[in-house]
């Protein structure tokens, strides 16, 4: 009835392993050691391709690189730049600036460490302006071009953003130029108060020639009126100078041409031509005697200025006078 204890072990015997001899053990660790050692070249040779390819793929940007910085070093304006794979927006990879950048601004070569820094030396409605211009050509290429002025007045700057591509084996950049019209815009001021200047002299003139009796004209480079007074509208019956004028109408058309070749003897001789001349204003035969001046200047656009002075009443006065005598 009793039962006798059972012995357990945690080690069971393994027969098989009791038949392995030491031969097989080496042989199969070398066979191991075969695999790990072509698994391990086979990496190496991966990691080695994938090297050159790194470096052959560094060598191609360092050279890219330097073909786009030998063509912007050519620029004679200033300049700032972005590789379209930056992130976009003003303050994100904030590119990098070249060319007369420094020397525009006035600015140590150093003085640009971000385009903000650009910005800073705007007028602040201006910098806004070109910073959200910077931003949409970031995000979606649209360009722009704006004017913009220094803080301290003194330059007056175009600037104008672009997505292109600075080589033609390069991928698209952005780049914003600036250009100086600082004195193009200060001679363009100096001209428009020239020309408000003599518009304003030329409307006097005109206002006091329109108040005269006496008809004046003045010829241009071809000798056809381009401009006639009031009184010279009258004596060639129109109503307005512009009327006389569109009609090419001459203050004595017969015999025809004589007008102009007048004008074309004062062109000549330089000097002012005269010849009298009967004509029918306002229904009444007239005597008028006519002149010619040249204007000085052939790159003038006005050539020669024309008077007819009524002689009329001092000629029946002198026929009166002669009657008597």
């Amino acid at each position: 009835g009793s039962t006798s204890p059972t012995t357990s072990s945690a080690f069971l015997p393994l027969p098989l392993f009791d038949a392995i001899t030491e031969a097989q053990v080496l042989q199969a660790a070398a066979a191991l050691l075969g695999v790990a050692l072509v698994g391990a070249g086979a990496l190496a040779f991966s990691h080695w391709r994938q090297l050159r390819h790194t470096r052959r793929s560094l060598a191609s940007a360092h050279a890219l690189n330097e073909r786009q910085s030998a063509v912007l070093a050519t620029a004679p304006s200033g300049f700032w730049v972005w590789s379209t794979g930056m992130s976009s927006g003003v303050g994100k990879n904030d590119g990098t600036g070249g060319g007369a950048l420094s020397q525009m601004f006035t600015v140590a070569a150093d003085a640009f460490g971000s385009f903000s820094d650009v910005t800073a030396l705007l007028l602040p409605t201006h910098a806004g302006e070109l910073s959200e211009a910077v931003t949409r050509l970031r995000e979606t290429g649209t360009g722009f071009s704006l004017r913009v002025e220094t803080t301290d007045g003194r330059r007056i700057f175009e600037a104008r953003g672009r997505r292109m591509a600075i080589t033609p084996d390069a991928p698209a950049s952005d780049i914003v130029w600036f250009c100086d019209i600082t004195d193009a815009i200060r001679e363009a001021g100096r001209l428009m108060e020239r020309v408000t200047s003599l518009t304003e002299q030329n409307a006097a003139l005109r206002h006091v020639f329109d108040g005269l009796a006496v008809p004046v004209w003045v010829r241009g480079n071809d000798l056809a009126i381009v401009y006639c007074n009031r009184a010279y509208a009258r004596a060639v019956e129109e109503v307005v100078p512009a009327a006389a004028i569109a009609a090419g109408k001459e203050i004595a058309p017969a015999p025809a041409g004589w007008n102009r070749r007048l004008a074309e003897e004062a062109l000549v001789a330089g000097e002012s031509r005269t010849r009298r001349h009967h004509i029918v204003v306002d229904g009444q035969r007239r005597m008028f005697e006519i002149s010619e001046f040249p204007l000085a200047g052939e790159d003038q656009p006005w050539r020669v200025a024309g008077l007819a002075v009524d002689l009329t009443e001092s000629d029946d006065s002198r026929g009166e006078l002669a009657r008597h005598m």
